[in-house]
């Protein structure tokens, strides 16, 4: 018996009583169960915060500004839209790149969108006359777990205002938003 420091004799108060150190186990369980607690606190943790990271909701831009052209491209990107896709670039780019060329280029890349682990922030936007640049942060993240990685990148894109709106003035491919090759 764990005794308590109530003087011999007396009845000691309810809370206070003595504790059988048979149900404290051994140090090796007790060390099992507070690992045991630290991974449950872990994982409750890490779910409430992909639950609150995940509920922010995404801000829709005017497609008559250029960070609504880059938002309705990446949108076109991740459902496979590549006729919307390359119709947002400009004409300085579509010469540069076939729509064979642009689609061989983006499909590379396999399958992303949606569910891809990626997400596109728009930092800062500047405008001059006909020109634009936007900064963008791309994370992407990918296994799970303890397993899990996240990659940052930051891209500045530029946009030249045409006939029909803000267009992209470079081929962008892939979830990491790289400029196409030739």
């Amino acid at each position: 018996m764990i005794s308590s420091n109530t003087p011999t004799g007396a009845e000691p108060a309810p809370g206070n009583r003595p504790i059988d150190a048979r149900l404290l186990g051994s140090p090796r369980n007790r060390s099992l169960a507070i690992v045991a607690l630290l991974i449950v606190g872990f994982v409750v943790a890490a779910t409430a915060i992909v639950l609150i990271a995940g509920a922010t909701p995404v801000r829709e831009y005017p497609a008559a500004l250029p960070e609504g052209t880059i938002q309705r491209y990446i949108r076109a990107l991740d459902e496979r839209d590549l006729d919307g896709a390359y119709a947002l670039l400009s004409s300085a780019a579509q010469g540069r790149f076939s729509k064979a060329q642009f689609n061989e280029q983006q499909y590379a890349y396999g399958p992303y969108g949606e569910g891809s682990g990626r997400l596109v922030r728009i930092d800062r936007t500047e405008v001059t006359g006909d020109r634009a640049t936007v900064a963008l942060t791309i994370e992407q993240f990918w296994g799970g777990g303890f397993g899990s990685n996240r990659t940052v990148m930051h891209r500045t894109i530029r946009l030249v205002l045409e006939p029909g709106g803000w267009r992209l003035d470079e081929a962008l491919v892939g979830p990491e938003l790289m400029p196409a090759w030739k």
